[in-house]
């Protein structure tokens, strides 16, 4: 089958959920043209999709490029499933190489040391959940700069790490938790945190 009959099958809404899956991932794998990636995408994101099929394009989507899809995969994905499946994907991953690791490297060895030309809300985009990028948002959510908690607490949110985020529903910065809050909120996240937070409205 051609790009265009795998792309067809992809976008046609007839097809099995499985069927259209396996479409996905032979475009990712097989087929290099841009509007690949612009259809892949936009079925992943679409959330009148089956999600079934959006699952099998999310899991699909590093194999048409690595650095596209860890930008892509920290998106707010509202289905359940879908979010999960991006998580898990973004884990499977796993840490970056080659340019991009020691790129990684030397961002988090000038953060440490204070550097303010790197943003740490971007981390997630740029490297996923590669571990030593977790490590370090654990790490800072002990900073004594309200700023720089409220910021780890949203990126730990973004890669789906929860556990860390969660425990700082009891900072004592209003900044912090209302960070926690709408990153909460804004990925969909259920939560029994989310009650410790009126006592700030």
């Amino acid at each position: 089958m051609t790009c265009t009959d795998w792309t067809n099958r992809l976008i046609d809404r007839a097809q099995p959920a499985t069927a259209r899956a396996e479409a996905a991932q032979k475009l990712a794998r097989e087929c290099r043209d841009y509007t690949v990636w612009q259809t892949l995408c936009s079925i992943a994101y679409d959330e009148d999709e089956v999600p079934a099929v959006r699952c099998g394009v999310v899991q699909a989507l590093p194999h048409w490029n690595r650095d596209a899809a860890v930008n892509f995969l920290t998106r707010a994905f509202h289905n359940r499933e879908v979010r999960a499946a991006a998580v898990a994907t973004l884990e499977k991953m796993g840490p970056v190489e080659g340019e991009s690791e020691a790129k990684l490297l030397s961002d988090l060895s000038a953060l440490r040391r204070g550097a303010t030309d790197i943003y740490i809300e971007n981390l997630p985009g740029q490297y996923g959940r590669d571990p030593r990028v977790l490590e370090y948002l654990v790490e800072l959510l002990q900073n004594g700069d309200e700023h720089n908690r409220a910021l780890a607490v949203g990126a730990l949110c973004c890669l789906g790490e929860l556990a860390p985020a969660l425990e700082m529903a009891g900072d004592p910065s209003p900044e912090v938790r209302a960070r926690l809050c709408a990153m909460l909120g804004f990925y969909r996240e259920q939560s029994r945190a989310v009650p410790r937070f009126w006592s700030d409205y």
